[in-house]
């Protein structure tokens, strides 16, 4: 029961479990319509199983409540769910027969929620929507008798209280409550993006007021803050396979918007926003991996900030595979500005090379001629090429950046390569869309990492990173 627990919890912020883990704790979700509020209700009392929770909808009878929601069935039976969706005036008959009970009268109302919170102890009352329930009950929004009366009748039977309203603004019901949270629903791109926002915690610290989540699959799913590394140790890959004119992302997700992966003789462009640091990497550490493992050689002119640490950074992922490692030696050609270097005449690895980033004419034969080697020596008909565009920039100057990597990328192309350019937000994007057969965009909003393709145009995706699964890097659409 404890692994499931936990399993649920994830799903929402620990910071609302903790807020209703309190003494006759309450919680006030608000959000404009469509925001994923009844969601995050329902998603809150699964994750607090097996405390019993009590469900009032204003709304949805208890076919659709189990029809949109039914994966909270065994959490809240129907003998637990008060539907309100009637006008609940005093000249409303009683119907006390009916299973769960509709249209009752004011006061037989409140004494249908004090009957089922009063049985047993440390239960959760959910009233969805507080406002439509005020409504239905004649009673102005700006009178919070009923809000106070709910909240005693908790506190007087030990039951944490939910209330859910239709809106964003601050209102006096903020002030009664412990906790405090609103969903919003915005656009990014043309994209839906959406965000739960941490307002109040009495008597704890918000440290992470922001949050991203999804709706996917009719479930609510936040996304952690967090920074990914890579691990130092091996990620798990088939060794070999058919030869084909693809590799594979290994992101299944991915791979399926792609037909497959990146195609042979083609630009990738990898936009990354500022600030994301050097996590892009990781997410993209199983794609090399997939390339080493089928023996397709790679050749990478980093950052200008890249240094001989990051080499060894990357090797970590593959280190612990013999057949992989031996692979990254004899296959990975790694070429770094020689102005960039601290010292050129140190000792380093056979597969690191020095440019001297005056003529890019010159340097683009240097490159080609490690391709041509590296594809003589090993059979292969096409390889990989990470560009780094603030490299060229810097180099050559950002007036020539366009004319550079078109002369670089027509002569790598016709020599086989999946070329990807790591491309740092600048005003000459849109340009770069023009001539380019994949657009991917990196960005971090809310402390979480997402990607969503350009072209070909994708939805968003939040990215995390789980190294007991065979594919580590899971993409999970915002929805």
């Amino acid at each position: 029961m404890q692994a499931d627990l936990k399993m649920e919890v994830s799903r929402v912020p620990e910071e609302l479990v903790w807020a209703l883990n309190l003494e006759e704790g309450s919680l006030h979700i608000k959000g404009s319509p469509g925001t994923g509020k009844t969601t995050l209700a329902l998603e809150l009392a699964k994750a607090l199983a097996p405390r019993e929770s009590v469900y009032v909808s204003t709304r949805l009878s208890l076919e659709k409540i189990y029809k949109f929601y039914p994966w909270i069935r065994e959490t809240i039976p129907s003998s637990n769910i008060i539907v309100a969706a009637k006008k609940l005036t005093p000249d409303t008959p009683k119907t006390s027969d009916k299973q769960p009970s509709e249209g009752l009268a004011k006061p037989d109302f409140m004494e249908e929620v004090y009957s089922k919170i009063v049985r047993g102890k440390n239960k959760i009352l959910i009233v969805d929507s507080i406002d439509a329930l005020k409504s239905n009950t004649n009673l102005p929004q700006g009178d919070l008798g009923l809000e106070n009366i709910l909240l005693e009748m908790g506190e007087k039977t030990g039951t944490s209280v939910i209330m859910v309203s239709e809106t964003e603004s601050d209102c006096q019901l903020d002030s009664l409550v412990d906790g405090v949270v609103t969903l919003r629903k915005r656009f990014l791109e043309d994209r839906i993006l959406r965000e739960i926002l941490v307002e109040k915690m009495r008597g704890a610290e918000i440290k992470h007021p922001l949050y991203l989540f999804t709706l996917a699959g009719g479930r609510f799913t936040y996304f952690k803050n967090s920074y990914h590394s890579i691990p130092p140790r091996e990620i798990k890959t088939q060794i070999g396979g058919v030869e084909t004119d693809t590799i594979p992302t290994t992101i299944p997700e991915l791979d399926e918007a792609l037909n497959g992966g990146l195609k042979r003789s083609s630009l990738n462009v990898m936009e990354l926003s500022q600030g994301i640091g050097l996590e892009h990497i990781e997410t993209l550490t199983p794609f090399y991996v997939s390339g080493l493992s089928r023996g397709i050689p790679a050749i990478l002119v980093p950052s200008r900030s890249f240094s001989f640490l990051d080499i060894k950074t990357l090797r970590k992922a593959i280190m612990e595979n013999p057949a992989l490692f031996d692979n990254f030696k004899k296959l990975v050609h790694i070429f770094q500005y020689a102005k960039f270097s601290i010292d050129v005449s140190v000792d380093k690895p056979e597969n690191v090379h020095y440019l001297e980033g005056r003529d890019f004419r010159d340097d683009i034969d240097q490159i080609r001629g490690v391709a041509q080697e590296l594809l003589k020596n090993t059979g292969k008909k096409m390889f990989f090429v990470g560009i780094s565009s603030d490299v060229v920039s810097y180099c050559y100057g950002q007036q020539n950046f366009f004319k550079v990597l078109s002369l670089w990328v027509n002569q790598l192309k016709l020599l086989g390569a999946v070329i990807g350019v790591f491309y740092y937000s600048q005003k000459e994007q849109q340009v770069l869309t023009q001539f380019t057969d994949v657009y991917l965009k990196f960005d971090k909003i809310d402390g979480t990492l997402i990607l969503y393709g350009k072209i070909p145009k994708t939805q968003i995706y939040a990215i995390t990173i789980d190294y007991t699964q065979k594919t580590p890097t899971m993409l999970t659409p915002i929805q």
